[in-house]
């Protein structure tokens, strides 16, 4: 038997140590016993420890924005991915929301991309503070725009959800005088729900999420959008 093995001293350090037992048994009086040798390997084990936390940091910033500190494109596209085949499995509707922040290059324009850049960190902030379910995702999908995955979720819910994101920006009240619609910054949402079939690919959902972003935008934007499917 081989393992590692952890002891706490009294002045409060830890050491430890590779173990190793073993049947032992003495020839000259025929006393059977075990064998146990001890390596004192805390300078190698502490330095694979940091060397793990390190790699799990890392790992975990590949899938983080480094400014909104919401979710990435790369984490999106990785969830929806596990999601999709999920629920098509299990026939249940999955949604997908695709949000612009309105008019925001002159946004940037005006107030300047320092600016741009905190009204994008509050934007990101509401958005989560708007999901209530573990399981929901919300990603900056690229530049000013959002994506949001909500599992299990209908056309009506996800309407529901689009409301209280438009309600919780417009409490934010972030001043936006090159705004064409409102004297604060506002949001334009697509949504797409539907219940994924085998042969489709993840990309459809999105594609008509962006679509129905697009017919919101086209509408006059400060709004949202459903784009219907057979199976919303």
């Amino acid at each position: 038997m081989r393992y590692i093995d952890r002891v706490y001293n009294i002045s409060g350090e830890d050491t430890w140590y590779d173990v190793v037992k073993s049947p032992f048994r003495d020839i000259a009086s025929g006393t059977n016993g075990v064998l146990v040798m001890a390596r004192d390997v805390s300078e190698r084990y502490i330095a694979a420890q940091k060397l793990q936390e390190v790699n799990e940091e890392l790992e975990r910033l590949s899938f983080v924005d480094s400014l909104t500190q919401v979710a990435n494109r790369r984490k999106f596209d990785e969830r929806l991915d596990t999601l999709w085949h999920l629920h098509a499995r299990e026939k249940k509707v999955l949604t997908v929301m695709l949000c612009d922040i309105d008019y925001f290059k002159g946004y940037n324009d005006f107030y300047g991309h320092q600016q741009g850049d905190e009204a994008l960190i509050n934007v990101a902030k509401a958005f989560e503070e708007v999901l209530s379910r573990s399981s929901d995702c919300v990603a900056r999908y690229g530049g000013e725009e959002f994506a949001f995955i909500l599992p299990n979720t209908s056309g009506d819910g996800a309407k529901a959800v689009a409301d209280k994101v438009h309600q919780r920006i417009a409490e934010l009240a972030i001043e936006h005088k090159k705004s064409q619609i409102s004297d604060s910054i506002t949001v334009s949402i697509g949504v797409a729900s539907y219940i994924p079939l085998q042969d489709d690919t993840p990309e459809s959902i999105v594609a008509w999420a962006d679509s129905a972003l697009y017919q919101a935008k086209a509408n006059g934007r400060n709004q949202t959008c459903l784009h219907h499917t057979s199976s919303n």
